[in-house]
């Protein structure tokens, strides 16, 4: 279950093992903002059903995961999707929490751009 929170700046700062710059900041909280506030309540208590689909999938998988995400625990989530389908293969971004492609942008576009190409062979 994800950790609860009571506005969208208590949220966003799970999001980040180190806080991103004001900017930043603002432009993740205005795009919160525009959430719905049924979707907001229903956050924390989320749940992804992959154990139906993931076993199945005959296609590539890559699941990008930040180290220092608190919203999704991300050592849990590897070993059940490992478990469900050992095919997946995943890159753990130790410098990362939530958003890898914004903590991380050079590594992230390297890792999508490799896995895009191999999976194309």
């Amino acid at each position: 279950m994800l950790p609860a929170f009571r506005d969208h700046r208590a949220g966003l700062r799970l999001c980040f093992p180190t806080q991103q710059d004001a900017p930043t900041m603002e432009r993740l909280l205005a795009n919160a903002a525009m959430a719905s506030w049924t979707m907001t309540r229903a956050t924390p208590s989320m749940t992804v059903a992959v154990a139906e689909g993931l076993p199945k999938a005959q296609v590539p998988i890559l699941l990008l995961y930040g180290a220092g995400d608190a919203l999704v625990m991300p050592q849990p989530a590897i070993a059940r999707a490992r478990a469900l389908n050992p095919r997946v293969r995943v890159s753990l971004y130790d410098n990362s929490g939530h958003a890898p492609f914004l903590e991380e942008p050079q590594r992230f576009t390297r890792d999508l751009a490799g896995f895009v190409s191999a999976a194309n062979r």
